[in-house]
């Protein structure tokens, strides 16, 4: 039976406990786990810049630059590895296809 707050109206949000028969007897589907990193070429020469760019940053803090190597730290860090990360690249048109396919019949 539902539940009525103070002012008697019923609460429909709560959900019925008990389990409903459609989730008795259903059992999920397992989902599959890719052991692949979802990264193209043009990713990883972007990790590629960012690490040199780092490395280029940790250089100039040894010998004592303090305003170079900071800005190519943070350059490093907080824009071109995440950049690198998020980067999807553009899918390219076959040659002699349509304006609207794409390469790999996608």
């Amino acid at each position: 039976m539902a539940e009525r707050d103070r002012r008697g109206a019923i609460d429909r949000s709560r959900k019925p406990s008990g389990g409903g028969r459609e989730e008795r007897g259903r059992k999920k589907a397992p989902q599959v786990v890719s052991d692949h990193l979802p990264l193209d070429r043009e990713n990883l020469i972007l990790f590629a810049v960012a690490l040199a760019v780092i490395v280029i940053g940790y250089a100039f803090l040894a010998r004592g630059s303090i305003t170079l190597a900071p800005i190519l730290l943070v350059l490093g860090y907080c824009v071109l590895v995440p950049i690198a990360i998020i980067f999807r690249p553009r899918r390219r048109r076959a040659p002699n296809a349509p304006a609207g396919t794409k390469l790999g019949g996608e």
